[in-house]
């Protein structure tokens, strides 16, 4: 009897011992993205579309979980010495007014984002990114 209760016990911690190894490599999975073995990044794609031919990509970006896309978009261009002028309106937020040579004006344009091919219902401060979000700054007339 005692050797059958102490076979039950190992088999018992055997199993527990399986299900913790998997429930931690499962969790180290989802939560860690990069080889630096960040915890809690994930990446996105940035675009910037300057209205006039010229394109830059900035693919697999790694931001931290909650990051809001204003900051985001602040701390990679300055990362890549790339002007980043912005307004703060009080009750509206913050306006992003110029990015490298494109500066905001009636007769050029506008900075305006998409937010995976959708245009953007929020201010990019209040847009927390997502894992695998593609984000579009166009210079552009219009929204359309």
């Amino acid at each position: 009897m005692v050797f059958e209760n102490s076979r039950k016990l190992k088999v018992s911690l055997g199993i527990a011992a399986v299900v913790s190894l998997l429930s931690l490599g499962a969790y180290l999975y989802f939560h860690v993205d990069s080889p630096t073995g960040n915890f809690d990044s994930a990446a996105v794609t940035l675009i910037f579309d300057y209205g006039d031919s010229r394109r830059e990509v900035f693919a697999n970006e790694e931001f931290k979980q909650g990051e809001n896309l204003f900051n985001f978009t602040k701390n990679e261009l300055a990362a890549k010495n790339i002007i980043f002028e912005f307004q703060k309106y009080p009750s509206l937020g913050k306006m992003v007014t110029k990015i490298g040579d494109k500066k905001n004006s009636a007769e050029g344009g506008y900075w305006q984002y998409w937010i995976n091919g959708n245009y953007a219902s929020v201010g990019a401060s209040e847009y927390l990114l997502k894992p695998g979000d593609k984000i579009e700054w166009k210079f552009s007339k219009s929204s359309f």
